[in-house]
């Protein structure tokens, strides 16, 4: 049972930085960004007229009052949120911006963005610890009966990972062997 676990988790980490990972469509010479799909294989652009406001339907993480959506402009939420984060920023996958990620609430959860034309997208919201929590009260240290209780059955259950799809979101939620909590990440799907 621990090894079907430790492949799962793998398989999240490994989507997790697929979604994260975006490269320029250099070829058209257009705005797009290539995105590997959580839904398929192949390759999906995101356009800048895909990009959503927070108050679209989908799943979000709120934070003192901020709601903080994937496939949003970050730039919103980090103005809302203030300027007490800590920030890292690499080149993208193919050279063309910077992805960057903003860490808030001494470590408890990290935005990671990706470049979209002159604006940044928030791709991935991760909440590390038990200190912040989804809206429907879902928190690491929570149990996998709390997580059904609060989303329903999920879209797809392998091994204790819990992902939930709702338009072009994704909620992925870890549990442990014992049914506890141990991750909760917010992914785009494009």
């Amino acid at each position: 049972m621990k090894l079907n676990k430790l492949i799962a988790l793998g398989i999240t980490a490994v989507v997790a930085a697929g979604l994260v990972t975006a490269c320029n469509n250099s070829d058209t010479g257009s705005d797009d960004v290539v995105v590997l799909s959580s839904n398929t294989s192949a390759v999906q652009t995101l356009s800048p007229d895909q990009i959503k406001t927070a108050d679209a339907e989908g799943y979000y993480f709120e934070y003192n009052g901020v709601k903080v959506r994937v496939n949003t402009n970050a730039a919103d939420a980090v103005a809302q949120l203030g300027d007490d984060y800590y920030y890292f920023e690499a080149d993208s996958c193919a050279g063309v911006g910077l992805s960057k990620t903003y860490t808030y609430g001494n470590n408890a959860f990290v935005i990671s963005t990706v470049p979209v034309g002159d604006m940044d997208i928030i791709s991935t919201v991760t909440l590390f610890d038990d200190s912040v929590a989804t809206p429907e009260g879902i928190f690491r240290g929570s149990t996998r009966d709390d997580v059904i209780a609060a989303y329903g059955e999920p879209t797809t259950d392998i091994a204790g990972t819990l992902t939930y799809e709702l338009n072009d979101t994704m909620l992925v939620i870890i549990t442990s062997d014992d049914g506890v909590v141990t991750g909760i990440t917010y992914n785009q799907i494009v």
